[in-house]
């Protein structure tokens, strides 16, 4: 589904012109793959690969984009509590508080990963330490070629919760790149993981090419809510793009220039 997504910006960003009949096919498309997937970080990436492709051929600015940015929030909004209202039986506002909590917070998650650390004789989110950085590498990486592959941190940490082995439940806590880093390395993952992350914006900030610029913040964005396995076919789609403008660049011919005896450069 994040092929189908970057595809679907790449060809709107390459159109000579975004005609009524492309932006429907493009929507009918993804909105098919939206409802297979059945995901909200999916709908979520939908709407912000449209946004950045028209913001970025200029169709989107000023007050159309407050206008739709407001609609699209209300929409996707009343799609969350939708999605919500199916999986559990009561939607109150004494529960809806927690709900907003599960779903976009992660700090029950953090501090779960904390106190597993400080106290391991009650509970282990991991069975030792570094069990998913080869996950990094390696998700994409069929099972059955890597039998001892590890499983997605969030099914270990879904386990640790209910307090049980480690096993796939077909479900999970969503978890990020915080409490991943500070269950694998222990309290030094408290300065691993945001530095890390701050490295990897200052890197991405010197990618000229709109799209995979755009692609790295959004891995960037979807490390600090979601875990790698949600969207690690994202990952090397974006990385690619990252390998060919540089590439690109490393390979366009440069402007021919002499040098004048007046110090002043002359153009060919």
């Amino acid at each position: 589904m994040q092929a189908a997504i970057v595809a679907a910006v790449a060809l709107l960003l390459s159109a000579d012109r975004i005609s009524p009949a492309l932006v429907l096919s493009i929507l009918i498309a993804l909105s098919a793959g939206a409802w297979l997937s059945g995901k909200r970080a999916t709908v979520a990436m939908i709407l912000g690969g449209l946004f950045f492709a028209f913001w970025q051929r200029g169709l989107m600015r000023g007050w159309r984009l407050i206008a739709i940015g407001c609609i699209s929030l209300i929409a996707f909004a009343t799609f969350s509590v939708g999605y919500q209202a199916e999986l559990r039986s009561e939607i109150v506002t004494a529960n809806s508080y927690q709900g907003f909590r599960i779903d976009y917070g992660r700090d029950s998650q953090i501090r779960l990963s904390i106190f597993a650390q400080q106290n391991p004789e009650r509970i282990r989110v991991l069975p030792e330490v570094g069990t998913t950085l080869p996950l990094y590498v390696g998700q994409l990486v069929p099972r059955a070629i890597w039998p001892e592959k590890p499983l997605p941190y969030s099914q270990y940490f879904t386990s640790a919760v209910f307090l049980s082995p480690p096993q796939l439940w077909g479900y999970g806590i969503t978890t990020s790149w915080y409490e991943e880093w500070i269950s694998n390395i222990g309290v030094a993952g408290y300065a691993v993981a945001p530095l890390l992350l701050g490295f990897m914006c200052r890197w991405a900030n010197r990618v000229r090419d709109a799209l995979p610029r755009a692609g790295l913040t959004v891995i960037l964005v979807l490390l600090v809510v979601l875990h790698v396995a949600a969207f690690a076919a994202l990952i090397p789609l974006v990385f690619a793009l990252v390998v060919w403008e540089r590439l690109s660049h490393r390979t366009a011919l440069p402007v021919a220039t002499d040098a004048v005896d007046d110090g002043r450069i002359s153009i060919a």
